[in-house]
């Protein structure tokens, strides 16, 4: 019947499939629904968000040039000066903590440098003081004829106090030169066994060009130590006349030559610190090329170039004092252990002292105008020679 229906031309009536499984719902939903929706889903517009205050923490920086432009604008000239020096400390300090064995290894030869001119002037400053009381003691001693009565021994020392050439005159009679010499243990059995006093009075005469600078050559017609001693011998009455102005005149000829000789060496041996802290400059500056070349384009002048390198050459000299102070500490330590067993050998008691404050002072400053004039030299003449090749 079915069959008959559609072959009389009449289509058949379809009936719907339902299609089980995900892609038949999928199907299903993508289908329109007929009723629409009552209302429809509108988003709503987005309103502007308010602006929220900040914390300093999560504020954005500024850029660090910036800051820094910002601020000097607002500085004195002197302070923007004190600032640049300080940046240029800092900036030396940081270099030289960069390279810890190539800055320890400068500074000890510096400091090796610079701890003999310090020696010798510990060792020029003590013998100051050993050969000072020497030359003060440069006495003469006139002994007078035995056969002079009390009273002539007396009026002939009186004579000798008035000269202008004499500072003093002590006059030692026979009585006081026998208890001298009794009080001496080495003297006084020999002399207690003598009948009379054989000691004749004398006259302990101090010139007066002794522990002066002037003295003898401002007197007119005044003869000096030596001219006093032949001057004094020709007097009626005088015996014998000892003066210590011959062995005084080698010990201070020998001071002077070791004058001289520790001059030598404090000029040689700044040299040498001359020598390292311009080579050690140098080869900094030479380092620094391309920087010098770009500070130069913008502007940048010789001193502002140089000044970095001025605070190296003061560290440099700070570095090399301390360890020469402890070098000429330990130094003098090893020197008055072995010198004391000599000196009390022979009955003296002598101890080594430091220089005063000034002399420390002015090896202060000599170190300081070494370290510093030979590292200004150096930067100059480098700059200057990158300048010409750039």
């Amino acid at each position: 019947m079915k069959r008959h229906a559609s072959k009389s031309g009449q289509p058949p009536e379809q009936k719907p499939v339902r299609k089980s499984g995900i892609r038949g719902a999928a199907r299903v939903s993508a289908k329109p629904s007929a009723k629409p929706s009552a209302k429809p889903s509108v988003k709503p517009a987005r309103q502007p968000s308010q602006p929220v205050a900040r914390s300093r923490s999560n504020a954005p920086k500024q850029p660090r040039a910036e800051k820094g432009a910002r601020e000097g604008l607002q500085l004195s000239p002197a302070q923007s000066y004190l600032r640049h020096h300080r940046r240029c400390a800092s900036d030396a300090l940081s270099f030289l903590r960069s390279r810890p064995f190539a800055a320890a290894l400068t500074s000890l030869v510096v400091g090796l440098a610079l701890s003999l001119p310090l020696i010798l002037l510990f060792l020029s400053y003590n013998i100051d003081r050993v050969v000072g009381p020497l030359q003060a003691s440069g006495v003469i001693n006139v002994f007078f004829d035995p056969a002079l009565t009390e009273q002539q021994s007396a009026d002939l020392a009186a004579v000798i106090s008035k000269r202008p050439d004499v500072r003093s005159a002590e006059y030692v009679s026979k009585k006081q030169a026998l208890e001298r010499f009794e009080s001496d243990p080495g003297w006084s059995k020999t002399l207690s066994q003598l009948s009379e006093n054989p000691l004749p009075a004398s006259v302990i005469v101090t010139p007066l060009d002794i522990g002066t600078t002037s003295g003898l050559a401002n007197i007119p017609g005044s003869p000096r130590a030596s001219a006093l001693t032949d001057a004094l011998s020709t007097l009626p009455g005088v015996d014998v006349v000892q003066s210590d102005s011959e062995w005084l005149e080698r010990l201070r000829l020998i001071q002077a030559f070791l004058a001289s000789f520790f001059a030598m060496l404090v000029v040689f041996f700044g040299i040498i610190v001359c020598v390292i802290i311009i080579n050690t400059v140098r080869l900094n500056v030479e380092a620094k090329r391309e920087v010098i070349l770009v500070t130069q384009m913008i502007g940048g002048t010789h001193a502002f170039i140089r000044r970095p390198f001025l605070y190296l050459g003061f560290f440099y000299s700070l570095a090399g004092m301390v360890i020469a102070a402890v070098i000429a500490f330990i130094g003098s330590g090893m020197l008055e252990s072995a010198l004391t067993p000599l000196l009390r050998s022979y009955e003296l008691d002598f101890e080594l002292y430091m220089p005063d404050i000034d002399a420390f002072l002015g090896f202060i400053l000599l170190s300081l105008f070494l370290c510093i004039g030979s590292a200004f030299v150096a930067a100059s003449l480098q700059i200057r020679r990158i300048e010409h090749s750039g």
